[in-house]
């Protein structure tokens, strides 16, 4: 079978900050990885196993050490960023080191897409983080979210949209640059019955996609984002299409929903240049 691995930072043993030495990052996020890679070859031995470094600059994860199964997608930008590639040749996808949204409490590194300038952001009515923007974009190919890895909030605020998706905890949240580390060994181990678990229901047919689970979450797409500031709201506001509703709020609808995922890379990049005119 053929697997698509999201891989983010915050939610990869053994963080929890953001300006860690990068080096440490690297390392952190390729033996996680390689971990993950390995119980699925081990679970499936045609496994073909594709990547996406979906962390700032998607330079994180070392290539020279991944296995001859693994290929990789690296580098910034991309029009779908953490789900570049994705496309119906897969079978499954798999969230790892993913994080709690913006705006949690308690969540460790909390953001959605962008740490600098997005303050909420909601999908007709439903606030959502990352994994819930991932999964809806993953069901656009009827690829299920089989597996996902992260801190204790992200668990607490996610499940509930995954009810057959395996989850690991790999640390408990405490706040926003505080996590209690779980020990190595039992993250380890639990990540093995974690994933063997998620391939058994695989193989069963036990998944079904993330809006066949949802369906608040079928078109048409009304996407409204808070930002931080009236500075980023005013770049956003600049893109076609885009109503303001607020001094920090816009709001963009569309039927596609490739559409509202390259708007909100878009508009992260966008309002990230707030931080260059101030």
């Amino acid at each position: 079978m053929k697997y698509f691995i999201s891989i983010d930072m915050e939610g990869i043993w053994g963080i929890s900050h953001f300006s860690e030495p990068w080096d440490r990052i690297g390392k952190l996020m390729t033996q996680e990885l390689e971990h993950v890679a390995q119980i699925l070859s081990d679970l499936d031995s045609r496994a073909k196993i594709v990547v996406c470094d979906s962390h700032a600059f998607g330079t994180n994860i070392y290539p020279e050490n991944l296995g001859v199964n693994i290929e990789l997608i690296r580098g910034f930008p991309r029009k779908f960023y953490m789900m570049e590639g994705l496309d119906n040749t897969f079978d499954a996808a798999l969230f790892v080191g993913y994080h709690a949204p913006v705006g949690l409490e308690k969540g460790a590194m909390d953001h959605t897409y962008s740490s600098s300038s997005f303050f909420e952001i909601k999908i007709n009515g439903q606030v959502v983080g990352e994994s819930e923007i991932n999964a809806i974009f993953a069901s656009l190919f009827n690829v299920p979210v089989i597996f996902i890895s992260g801190d204790s909030a992200l668990f607490d605020f996610s499940s509930k949209f995954f009810p057959e998706t395996e989850f690991l905890i790999t640390k408990k949240s405490i706040g926003h640059n505080a996590v209690w580390l779980l020990e190595r060994d039992r993250v380890f181990s639990n990540r093995i019955k974690s994933l063997e678990n998620a391939f058994k229901k695989l193989k069963e047919g036990r998944f079904k996609t993330f809006v066949e689970n949802n369906p608040v979450f079928n078109p048409p797409y009304t996407l409204l984002i808070t930002l931080k500031d009236t500075l980023r709201c005013d770049l956003v506001s600049i893109l076609p299409q885009v109503e303001r509703i607020s001094g920090r709020t816009i709001k963009y609808v569309a039927q596609d929903f490739k559409e509202i995922y390259r708007f909100i890379v878009a508009s992260s990049i966008i309002a990230w240049q707030a931080n260059q005119i101030r």
